[in-house]
């Protein structure tokens, strides 16, 4: 028996969201279950070629994303209805048995799904939305069949919203990582032994605390004689600028002159093998795949306490948690690593083994696996 899954998101730009599609679907195409991925024809081309090389089935078609903005705002009210029975006639056509959406404003496959004969799976994917998103989330949570959440604080912030959400199927997984690509390689020895290298991965926006990093970053610099060299690694998009423009004004306004905005890379693995450190900022993260991958490559991490993470870190021992907003908790602790070497090792080592075992690609997607065939057998 095989089973067939329509992957729907309505975004086809993004970070660790689209790497779960992509290496979950990789991952049991090897087994009983055939994904297909779909995704809107528009902002997609990086989504597509990773699709592309990771042989994923995928269908490109026009699909207008939910937005502030006022003419593409109005072009997805406008072409919401044609866009679900789209959908519709797809998984009809091609008699998929498990529908999957991707976050609580994407809702045309939740909808779509209820009138043919597939199952609807909704993935959580974040802890915070606002009230609109919240009540549309509301509105549409009685047509899934079953949920899926990336954390436990994920669960527990959409139970609050809809409680009876909780009485159908669900399930709790992490992001998966793929550990043999984030893996520990040997660190090239600098010239100066002093000299640490600090990196944060995330796209720019106010969701990933950079202004609060940045002022974290102007109080190491005025506590140790060490030379720190400290990165960003991510995109600005249109959206963000101003966020984006804040941050320049905020790096200039404290001489932080130690920080460098490095923008898109694609050689993520490679930075992860030249950082001493990572730092997660965020105010708000549902399962932070930037801070699983820096665990996979054996890195000590500070981190705000996101997601699931202080639960993580406190059972495994392989990282250390500071409050979300509060700069001089997230310098304190960055310093007591720098400070540290024999900490940074050992956290270091549990960092790697906790990833292993939690977050690799074979554990969640057979997670996933099992998940469908509990829906699919399900009355």
């Amino acid at each position: 028996m095989v089973i067939k899954v329509l992957n729907i998101t309505e975004e086809g730009r993004g970070g660790g969201p689209l790497k779960r599609i992509r290496d979950v679907a990789q991952n049991l195409m090897h087994q009983d279950v055939e994904t297909t991925v779909l995704f809107p024809n528009k902002n997609a081309e990086d989504f597509k070629i990773s699709l592309q090389d990771a042989s994923v089935p995928f269908v490109e078609t026009s699909m207008h994303r939910l937005t502030k903005a006022k003419v593409p705002l109005l072009m997805y009210v406008l072409t919401f209805i044609p866009e679900v029975f789209k959908l519709i006639r797809l998984i009809r056509k091609n008699e998929f048995d498990i529908v999957l959406s991707n976050s609580s404003w994407q809702i045309k496959g939740v909808l779509a799904a209820k009138f043919t004969k597939a199952k609807s799976i909704w993935i959580q994917n974040d802890s915070y939305q606002p009230s609109s998103i919240k009540r549309l989330f509301n509105f549409v949570s009685n047509r899934a069949d079953a949920f899926v959440f990336v954390s436990n604080r994920t669960k527990e912030f959409y139970a609050s919203v809809n409680p009876n959400i909780l009485d159908k199927p669900y399930v709790v997984i992490q992001s998966p990582v793929d550990t043999t690509k984030f893996a520990p390689k040997q660190k090239q020895e600098t010239s100066d032994s002093d000299e640490i290298n600090i990196l944060s991965v995330g796209y720019i926006n106010h969701n990933k605390g950079f202004d609060t990093l940045i002022k974290a970053i102007h109080e190491v610099n005025k506590k140790t004689d060490k030379k720190v060299n400290f990165s960003i690694a991510g995109p600005a998009f249109d959206s963000q600028q101003d966020y984006f423009n804040l941050l320049l004004d905020l790096q200039k306004q404290l001489q932080v002159d130690n920080l460098e905005f490095l923008g898109m890379r694609k050689d993520i693995p490679s930075l992860l093998n030249k950082t001493d450190i990572y730092v997660c900022s965020s105010d708000f993260e549902a399962s932070p795949i930037s801070v699983w991958e820096a665990l996979a490559s054996k890195l000590p991490v500070v981190s705000t306490d996101v997601g699931d993470v202080e639960d993580i870190f406190t059972e495994h021992k392989c990282g250390i948690v500071v409050p979300s907003k509060d700069p001089s908790k997230l310098a304190n602790s960055v310093l007591q690593l720098i400070g540290n070497e024999a900490l940074r090792n050992e956290l270091a080592i549990k960092a790697r083994e906790s990833a292993v075992s939690l977050f690799s690609v074979n554990a969640v997607a057979e997670k996933y696996r099992n998940f469908y065939y509990q829906v699919y057998q399900s009355k």
